[in-house]
C-alpha cells in the first residue's frame, strides 16, 4: 500500500524539531549526545483523526497494545526502521537519537549510578521512566545492578539507551511517521518486554488507528462500503469487549485470529479507512455493555449459536437462518482423507489408536453443525467436539462444522458450506446485503439482534 500523502501531511505540523547535538551527562536528561527536549502529550496529534470536541478526545485518545511477537514465537533481537527515535508514556515525549536503524536486544544485566550528581563518565543511559535517566554501563563500573533489561543499539551498533524488563515506556519516531518492523510499517509505537531474555515485541497505538489496519485484512477492501463499515463497528467492538484478553503477556489482542487479523499501516487501503473514519467510536451495546461483535467468513447460510459452539449463552449471538450467505465461494467445499493418514495424524499429537475401523458423527446441531466425532480404532477410540474436530484436519480443509460425511473403501470423503465457526455476522453475507442495498446498521440488527449501536462511553 501506498503511504497516503494525507496522513505524511499531519505529521509535519507534529514534528520534534531543533534537535542538538551537545555532550551532556544524564543528569541533564540528555539521551546519547541529543538534547532532551519534553513533548506534552496534548501537543501530539491523533494521526488521521480530527478532534471536534470532548467525546472525539475520548474516543481517540484510547490506546491499544498489540502482541507482534510473543510466547513462543518472541525474538532474540530485531531491527527496526524509525525516522529517528523518542521515548514516551503518554504523558510527555523525549528525543533519544537521530537515527534512522536500531536494534533491540534482551540484556541480562546493567549496572546503574544511583548518585544522580554523579560526574562519572556512562556508557549509555538507564530510563527508569521517561523522565528519570540514569548513567549506565554494562561493566561493573556502579554498585546497583539492574537483572534483565532491554538495550536498543543504532545503525553503528553503540548501545544508546536501556530500559526495565517491563516498562510503560515506548518507542516512536521524531516525527511521529509509522515504524518498520518484521517487513511491516505500523503507526504508534513498539514496546519490548524481556521475558527470559527472549523479546515480546507490542505495537503500541490508538485503537482508532488499530482498525485501520484491521478492517483491510478481515475484509476484502473494495467490497461495498456499508459492508466495511459493519465490519469497522464489529471489529471496534470486538478489540474493546476483548480489551483484557491478553493481559497476561503485557498487552491486549494479537496480530492473528487469535483475536482479529491485523496488518498495521501497511495493510491500509483507502476504502477501508474511509469505512473506520466514517463510524468513529461506534461500537454494539446490549444491556449497557459493550457486546462482543462474533464474525466469521461465511456461515453457510445458516448461523450458528454461541450456546451450541461455545457453550457460552449470549442472547444476541443467535442459531437463524442466512440467505444471504448462500452464493459465494463457501458454498460447496470438500476434501478427502484416508484412514492411514487419520492415524499418523493422531499418532503425531501422541494418540495410539491402531487400525482405524471406523468414524462416527454423533451429534449435528439444528443448524447442521457437527459438534461431536468419533475415530474407533483397533487399540482406543478417540472422541472430538467442536473445534477440536476442525483443528484435527486444519480449518483451511475443514472449513465448517456444517458438513456431511461418507466412507468409501477407508477413504472418508467431507463435504461441506461456509467458513468459519457460524456465529454472529457472516462477511459475506454482510457484503452480499450492502450490495443489495442494507446500510451497515442494518446489516447489523440482523446478525446481532437486540444490539444497539451507539457511541462508545
Amino acid at each position: 500500500m501506498k503511504e497516503s500523502p494525507i496522513f505524511d501531511k499531519s505529521l509535519q505540523s507534529n514534528e520534534i524539531k531543533d534537535v542538538k547535538l551537545k555532550n551532556i551527562k544524564a543528569k541533564d536528561t540528555q539521551a546519547n549526545d541529543i538534547q532532551v527536549k519534553d513533548v506534552e502529550a496534548k501537543d501530539i496529534q491523533v494521526n488521521n483523526i480530527e478532534v471536534k470536541d470532548t467525546k472525539d478526545i475520548q474516543v481517540s485518545s484510547k490506546k491499544i497494545a498489540i502482541g507482534l511477537k510473543f510466547d513462543k514465537t518472541s525474538v532474540k533481537e530485531l531491527k527496526f526502521k524509525s525516522n529517528g527515535l523518542s521515548i514516551s508514556n503518554d504523558v510527555s515525549t523525549k528525543v533519544i537519537s537521530t537515527d534512522k536503524i536500531f536494534t533491540a536486544k534482551p540484556l541480562q544485566f546493567v549496572y546503574v549510578d544511583e548518585n544522580s550528581d554523579t560526574e562519572s563518565s556512562s556508557d549509555f543511559i538507564f530510563a527508569e521512566s521517561v523522565d528519570k535517566f540514569k548513567n549506565a554501563s554494562l561493566d561493573n563500573k556502579y554498585t546497583t545492578q539492574i537483572k534483565d533489561a532491554v538495550g536498543i543499539y543504532d545503525s553503528k551498533n553503540n548501545l544508546i539507551i536501556t530500559i526495565p524488563a517491563k516498562s510503560d515506556i515506548y518507542f516512536i519516531s521524531n516525527d511521529l511517521s509509522p515504524i518498520e518492523v518484521f517487513d511491516k510499517k505500523y503507526r504508534g509505537g513498539l514496546k519490548f518486554i524481556n521475558n527470559n531474555s527472549m523479546l515480546t515485541v507490542i505495537n503500541y497505538l490508538y485503537v482508532e488507528d488499530y482498525l485501520l489496519g484491521v478492517v483491510s485484512k478481515e475484509m476484502v477492501s473494495s467490497w461495498n462500503l456499508e459492508a466495511l463499515k459493519a465490519q469497522a463497528i464489529a471489529a471496534r467492538s470486538f478489540a474493546y469487549s476483548n480489551y483484557n484478553k491478553f493481559s497476561k503477556y503485557g498487552f491486549n489482542l494479537t496480530d492473528d485470529t487469535r483475536s482479529q487479523a491485523y496488518g498495521g499501516f501497511s495493510a491500509e487501503t483507502d476504502n477501508t479507512t474511509k469505512a473506520v473514519n466514517e463510524t468513529k467510536g461506534i461500537v454494539g451495546y446490549y444491556e449497557g455493555k459493550i457486546a462482543e461483535l462474533i464474525y466469521n467468513a461465511s456461515s453457510g447460510g445458516k448461523t450458528e449459536s454461541s450456546q451450541n459452539i461455545w457453550l457460552s449463552k449470549i442472547p444476541y449471538l443467535i442459531a437463524q437462518d442466512d440467505p444471504y450467505s448462500i452464493g459465494n465461494p463457501y458454498d460447496n467445499w470438500s476434501f478427502s482423507v484416508t484412514s492411514s493418514e487419520i492415524e499418523n495424524i493422531f499418532k503425531k499429537r501422541g494418540k495410539y489408536i491402531g487400525t482405524l475401523q471406523n468414524v462416527t458423527i454423533d451429534d449435528i446441531t439444528s443448524q447442521g453443525y457437527v459438534i461431536k466425532m468419533t475415530f474407533n480404532g483397533s487399540i482406543s477410540s478417540q472422541t472430538l467436539k467442536k473445534d477440536e474436530i476442525r483443528g484435527l484436519f486444519g480449518s483451511s480443509k475443514l472449513k465448517s462444522l456444517k458438513f456431511a460425511m461418507t466412507n468409501s473403501s477407508g477413504t472418508y470423503n467431507f463435504s461441506g458450506s461456509g467458513y468459519g465457526h457460524g456465529i454472529g455476522m457472516s462477511q459475506y453475507g454482510a457484503k452480499s446485503m450492502a450490495d443489495k442495498g442494507y446500510n451497515y446498521t442494518q446489516i447489523l440488527e440482523f446478525y446481532y439482534p437486540g444490539v444497539k449501536l451507539e457511541q462508545i462511553k
